[in-house]
């Protein structure tokens, strides 16, 4: 059997290689893909037995542990691992990737003044914000990911099945706090 740990970049058209290395696929062998790459990955962490990713990952995805910091969005995308079976049909290869990790979803009513410019593909040092110091929002003492400050929800991930204390304050100071079961 042939194996390879290849960082595949979906451009729209074709899964390539940033290093230009050639990705080749075939009828009839098994796919298998994991978000975020891991250039050290440990193939001692799947069973080459399995056919399906769900299968193949089992290990990794038991032994995965979400960043506690997730107040970026590439630390909150660090911490979402996704696993998925690639497949061809005719001549096009796809794949399909699957969340692993619980959500929790967190919806607040917040008021936001000032300005906000959220480009796409604008790193988060780039971001330009203006807020108002008279501007409504909640802080937390874990941290959190917020994907955009125009909007009232944070998100969190954890190991599924795992309960989290989450606490912090509204914005008139009054301190909050909640345990999440079985996410």
């Amino acid at each position: 059997s042939h194996y390879q740990n290849l960082e595949l970049v979906y451009d729209g058209t074709n899964w390539k290689n940033p290093d230009g290395e050639t990705f080749y696929y075939f009828p009839g062998l098994s796919y298998f893909a994991y978000y975020p790459y891991n250039k050290d990955f440990n193939m001692e962490k799947v069973d080459w037995s399995k056919h399906t990713a769900a299968e193949f990952f089992a290990e990794y995805v038991n032994e995965w542990r979400p960043q506690d910091d997730q107040s970026t969005t590439m630390k909150y995308i660090a911490s979402d691992l996704m696993i998925g079976d690639g497949s061809v049909t005719g001549d096009t290869f796809t794949f399909t990737l699957g969340h692993t990790m619980g959500l929790i979803f967190i919806s607040t009513a917040e008021e936001i003044k000032g300005t906000v410019y959220l480009f796409p593909k604008l790193t988060e040092g780039d971001a330009m914000e203006n807020l108002s110091p008279d501007s409504k929002i909640y802080s937390f003492e874990q941290k959190v990911y917020k994907p955009s400050r125009r909007q009232g929800y944070y998100r969190y991930l954890v190991k599924p099945g795992q309960a989290k204390f989450i606490s912090g304050k509204n914005p008139d100071g009054r301190i909050f706090s909640f345990t999440c079961n079985n996410v």
